[in-house]
């Protein structure tokens, strides 16, 4: 085995060897015109070599950097004949243009969605499909190497101090001449570089020499400086289609040659162009912008349907995009015959054209008169345990509100919680249920949650008689099988409290029809008392 004193020793050996040559890049002389100008003189072949240019830098307002590190006038790119001796100047990333470059980055995706798809012969580990930062790193991880493929790695963005391997690929610098390959072609490693390090020309000074002056060419790294893009844009994302590096907008910078897939912060939609490419320090295609889009708009009283340029879109979607017109009608259950529209405008708000209906639930209506009254509710109350036992009958009142005794709520189950605690009840729709049920088994009843418990009281002869509206987390769903009775505008009379025995019906309540619909006359509030509804009526419609 090789010890890493050996490797020390023979390096040392090597040195002695090929040092004239190597160092000859310090110190001889060339004329500026043809050091690094992407073509190979047979008089000196090594002075547009990788291993002479690989660090070099490109004026990019005016020239190309070919892959090896090579420049060459920026009019010369995709001219269909090689400039860069490597032909990076005609790679098809580069080159393809609008659909043609599109179609390209997707067959890249294949059917990886947003990763890379290393096709039929598939990868090395795992399935076809690598993730981007697995992509020209050097190593091959697709079994025909397509992922380290020299068109694709030419294409992404490699920013010194990193190390661009001799076919793209994007090496830390810690990684280069440490006697580990990094490099898919082994060019981190290439003796020429490692005994020499960074030998290169300033071709960004040169090229403001004359044809006749002579650079002697030096050690060290110049600051990188590129041509960028800005995405102004503070709600707009770029992402590079290739590596899936993000660019955030407002501060966000793309480096020149990138190509990007843009999108917008949550609630907002693009109006522009989805791909673009950084064309030195200008977008190729006019940027889009980030616009606001407006917020679903939807309750149990309304009917949409929504238009976006002429072509029917989901209303129900959480955003809508601007322009979008939607035209409101009453949703069943609910009546109103006008109807109303309205468009989502700038800002993200709805702007009305015409006037919005205002609906309001039907009532009393009962399509079949021996079946069970469509106002009625059943309550239901728990313990410790998720059994819920039959508590009272209540009434419907509106799609928030039901009506219902006061006594219903007075039972104490749990001896740290007071009676009237919401979470301890639970409504059911239909007729008078009295069947015990289990929470967490399967059981008949459509339930709706209670948000709050609310008394409404009247005094009579110096007795307060209360009565309760139960408020639902939810609206209820309003329709010929479920709907409100309908509240009487009487006055109430003078003498509206009945005596009697009433304990089989307490939660009541009896109807009057009226111009076929059902109209609440009377309700019996206690096992003892019976009260015409109408001297409730004033707090009720206060609350609902």
């Amino acid at each position: 085995m090789i010890s890493r004193k050996n490797i020390i020793i023979l390096e040392a050996l090597v040195l002695c060897v090929i040092a004239p040559t190597a160092l000859s890049f310090a110190s001889v002389t060339h004329n500026s015109s043809t050091i690094c100008d992407g073509v190979q003189y047979k008089e000196d072949p090594l002075d547009d070599s990788f291993e002479r240019c690989y660090s070099n830098m490109c004026n990019e307002t005016t020239h190309f950097r070919c892959l090896y590190g090579g420049c060459i006038p920026i009019s010369n790119i995709c001219n269909n004949k090689n400039d860069c001796w490597d032909g990076s100047d005609e790679n098809e990333l580069l080159c393809l243009e609008d659909e043609d470059l599109d179609a390209k980055y997707e067959d890249i995706h294949g059917d990886c969605e947003s990763n890379f798809d290393c096709k039929d012969k598939g990868a090395l580990v795992g399935d076809r499909c690598i993730t981007w930062d697995r992509v020209c790193d050097g190593k091959s991880d697709c079994t025909d190497n397509r992922d380290e493929s020299t068109s694709i790695c030419a294409m992404i963005p490699c920013a010194p101090p990193n190390f661009r391997c001799k076919y793209g690929a994007c090496i830390s610098q810690n990684a280069m001449c440490n006697h580990v390959i990094d490099c898919f072609d082994s060019s981190d490693e290439l003796l020429e570089i490692c005994l020499h390090p960074s030998a290169y020309v300033d071709v960004a000074t040169s090229l403001n020499h004359s044809s006749s002056d002579e650079i002697t060419t030096f050690q060290g790294r110049q600051k990188w400086t590129v041509n960028e893009c800005v995405l102004n844009d503070p709600k707009m994302v770029g992402e590079d289609f290739l590596s899936g590096i993000t660019y955030l907008g407002g501060d966000g910078k793309v480096p020149d040659k990138n190509h990007v897939v843009l999108r917008c912060a949550e609630g907002y939609s693009l109006d522009g162009e989805k791909y673009n490419i950084c064309d030195g320090d200008k977008w190729l295609n006019k940027l889009g912008r980030c616009v606001q889009q407006c917020k679903h708009f939807g309750n149990n009283e309304h009917s949409t349907q929504c238009f976006h340029n002429n072509i029917l879109v989901d209303c129900e979607q959480q955003y809508l995009l601007k322009d979008t017109e939607m035209k409101v009608t009453c949703a069943p259950g609910y009546i109103d015959e006008a109807y109303g529209t309205q468009v989502c405008g700038d800002g993200g708000e709805w702007k009305v054209k015409k006037a919005l209906p205002k609906c309001k639930p039907m009532c009393g209506f009962k399509v079949i008169e021996d079946c069970p009254d469509p106002w009625e509710m059943s309550v239901f109350q728990r313990g410790h345990k998720p059994i819920f036992q039959f508590a009272c009958t209540a009434t419907v009142v509106s799609p928030f509100f039901l009506l219902a005794p006061s006594s219903c709520f007075q039972n104490i189950t749990i001896k740290s919680v007071k009676s009237r605690e919401p979470v301890l009840y639970t409504v059911a729709e239909g007729e008078r249920y009295t069947e015990t049920f289990n929470a967490h088994e399967l059981h008949a009843y459509k339930l709706h949650n209670v948000s709050f418990i609310q008394n409404v009281t009247q005094e009579y002869e110096g007795i307060f008689y209360p009565l309760v509206l139960v408020q639902l987390m939810q609206p209820l769903e309003i329709g010929a099988n479920l709907n409100p009775v309908c509240l009487s505008d009487n006055d109430p009379p003078e003498k509206w409290l009945t005596r009697g025995d009433f304990k089989e019906n307490v939660g009541k309540a009896i109807c009057k029809k009226k111009n076929d619909l059902y109209v609440l006359e009377e309700y019996i509030g206690s096992g003892s008392a019976k009260y015409d509804i109408s001297a409730f009526m004033r707090p009720i419609k206060d609350y609902i």
